[in-house]
């Protein structure tokens, strides 16, 4: 429970010349936190980013499995993972725009290539630290790009959406790399940190600490960025 703080106050009693300039950071907070307690169109949002989300990592983890073995469904999956991947876009476009929206897509896409690339090198005890590298290269790249959607909800916010993108990505390659020694355990093991992760939160290993996971927290994100679209 919690008691609502006004702050109309300020108009009528606060003359002092830093007062306007701190009521606008006093209104822009309110701004931002006005989804809480969620409605139900911001509880929509989660749950259709969580099974957004969810759904990809599915397809990502099918891809793993299949790949090196004679399992008629890979072409299916890969399909389905490409899919899923363009899937991504209607949920941004609406409040970012079709050059970020599109750009976010690239960066998944990129990201799901070079996972495919690092399976393949590693079936044939090839180089796949490249191919993991470029993965991780562009899970970066959308980790900046989505914090600068809203830089304000980001900041001093901890685990940075970094932190989640950079987890996610060594738990997908730890599977990758678990499966090559046939170290059954570790695999599954780590899908299942991957699944968590992404959507199935909270977290409750380190370094999240409770925290919620991706999926929720791009939906919290948004919501309380355009709380009027959600009300």
């Amino acid at each position: 429970m919690y008691k609502k703080v006004t702050h109309s106050i300020m108009e009528e009693h606060f003359d002092h010349p830093m007062a306007q300039e701190i009521k606008k950071m006093v209104d822009h907070g309110a701004k931002m936190n006005a989804a809480w307690p969620p409605t139900p169109r911001s509880q929509e949002l989660v749950n259709q980013l969580k099974l957004q989300f969810d759904q990809f990592n599915t397809a990502l983890r099918n891809v793993i499995t299949g790949s090196g073995t004679n399992d008629p469904a890979l072409v299916f999956n890969k399909q389905r993972l490409t899919e899923l991947t363009a899937a991504f876009g209607p949920f941004f476009e609406p409040y970012y725009g079709k050059p970020a929206a599109e750009a976010a897509v690239g960066h998944i896409a990129e990201f799901a290539k070079s996972i495919e690339d690092t399976i393949s090198a590693a079936a044939v005890k090839g180089d796949w630290n490249t191919p993991a590298a470029a993965a991780l290269d562009h899970m970066n790249a959308l980790a900046a790009l989505i914090t600068s959607w809203n830089t304000t909800y980001w900041n001093n916010r901890y685990p940075t959406l970094a932190t989640y993108l950079s987890q996610y990505f060594q738990a997908v390659v730890n599977q990758i790399s678990s499966r090559a020694v046939q170290d059954w355990k570790k695999d599954f093991d780590e899908a299942e940190r991957a699944r968590q992760i992404i959507a199935n939160g909270p977290l409750l290993f380190a370094p999240f600490n409770n925290a919620p996971d991706l999926a929720s927290q791009i939906a919290f994100m948004i919501t309380q960025q355009f709380p009027e679209k959600f009300r």
